[in-house]
């Protein structure tokens, strides 16, 4: 009989500590919602804003280095041009 009396006890305490760790004011649970959407749209921005920096900086990298051969180009373009015309700058 005792046996069965721990076994209710038991089992009376369990669904206490369930209903109790489950029973969070809905405005609560609302809110925990709210700012995990939160956190994970802000990471994926942060996520997205570096590699869209990043894309950047490749792009800025690439469009120096070919400003820099385009005036590579133009100065020894200009120098071949003084050669033959015997103008020298």
């Amino acid at each position: 009989m005792q046996f069965h009396l721990l076994v209710a006890a038991c089992a009376a305490i369990i669904a206490l500590s369930a209903t109790e760790v489950t029973a969070a004011p809905a405005h609560e649970v609302q809110a925990l919602q709210r700012r995990s959407i939160f956190d994970s749209d802000y990471v994926k921005g942060q996520k997205q804003w570096r590699k869209n920096q990043e894309a950047a900086n490749k792009g800025y990298a690439t469009s120096n280095m070919a400003n820099g051969l385009t005036q590579g180009f133009v100065s020894i373009s200009n120098a071949i041009a003084s050669k033959i015309s015997g103008k020298h700058h």
